[in-house]
């Protein structure tokens, strides 16, 4: 499963493997992913998958995001057990372990971030999709091709800059004008859609549950016409 990323110039999409030691298979085992950015050497956005009869301990040497897009896995640290379903999604801080077990095969889309001044962490954490969420500021008007929207989001995780940042967002109906994506953002639409269209006249439309990257410095505007809900990861290094 390749991550779909909108980009100008095209960014051709790379092998590697999750940044993670795994212990409990033969040794020189990785699981190997497809990335489609890389932002400054610190920050990656891809996707993976994992076969089914999967038990591994994973030790994340950087932090890392992942979010379930197909199938199911189990999570589990010292102190806790995690079901992760599909649309759903957690965090593992950088330095700390768990088991990752998975009975069928799993896709996943992922980021993570070198985190230098990392704090010490000792779980994972869990994106709540139910977290409430604090109401953003007025939209300017002058950005607006029509729509008035009400869009409310919450910070979940965040690196120790506050340059890597996981969250939720939501947002009723907008249309905005073209501007220069300023971050690098990874969008799943858990609800709703949108189109981005660039000056050239090419236009893009993405669905729920079709995640994709939009990368910093891509021209286009946002148009939806539903109430759309997504869990982003965003990087601005």
């Amino acid at each position: 499963m390749s991550l779909a990323i909108l980009s100008v110039p095209r960014i051709v999409p790379e092998n590697g493997t999750l940044p993670v030691t795994v212990s409990g298979q033969p040794h020189g085992f990785t699981i190997p992913v497809e990335v489609a950015l890389n932002s400054g050497g610190m920050v990656a956005y891809g996707s993976f998958e994992l076969t089914s009869d999967l038990s591994v301990e994973v030790c994340s040497q950087e932090h890392l995001f992942v979010l379930v897009t197909s199938g199911w896995m189990e999570i589990e640290t010292s102190k806790k057990r995690y079901h992760i379903s599909a649309g759903e999604a957690f965090v593992i801080p950088q330095g700390v372990s768990c088991q990752w077990r998975c009975q069928s095969s799993v896709k996943a889309i992922f980021s993570s971030c070198q985190d230098s001044a990392a704090p010490a962490a000792t779980d994972v954490v869990r994106i709540n999709l139910d977290a409430p969420r604090d109401l953003s500021p007025p939209y300017p008007k002058d950005m607006l091709v029509s729509g008035d929207p009400r869009q409310s989001g919450k910070t979940l995780f965040s690196d120790s800059t506050g340059r890597w940042t996981i969250g939720v967002w939501d947002s009723s109906p907008y249309h905005r004008k073209s501007i220069s994506f300023p971050k690098n953002e990874l969008m799943y639409f858990h609800c709703g859609s949108a189109s981005f269209s660039s000056p050239d006249g090419s236009m893009v439309h993405r669905d729920r549950n079709a995640p994709f990257v939009v990368a910093k410095g891509y021209i286009a505007d946002w148009n939806s016409q539903v109430y759309l809900f997504k869990t982003y990861c965003s990087d601005t290094m």
